[in-house]
């Protein structure tokens, strides 16, 4: 069985590229472009890993973590933040 990884990444061409790299690695990847359609997917999918963008409109990266771990049958699944940002400040 496939490890799953549900990848929020709100631009288009990053999404796709990290996408391919990692179905080519062997994983099953879902996609989506924003926290709530991530969220969504997270409840239908329980995947085992989420990659994270913190830097999205309307919802940031933070926030939709914040939303999935207050889903019970999400919390354990570990989150890992990606980004373009040069720096924390």
């Amino acid at each position: 069985m496939k490890i799953s990884i549900l990848l929020i990444e709100d631009d288009r061409d990053m999404r796709d590229l990290v996408a391919r790299h990692l179905e080519h690695s062997g994983f099953d990847v879902q996609k989506a472009e924003d926290g709530i359609k991530g969220q969504a997917l997270a409840l239908q999918y329980s995947p085992d890993l989420i990659l994270l963008d913190i830097m999205m409109p309307k919802l940031d990266g933070v926030e939709t973590c914040k939303m999935i771990r207050k889903e019970y049958n999400l919390q354990d699944i570990p989150v890992i933040f990606i980004t373009a940002k040069s720096s924390l400040k």
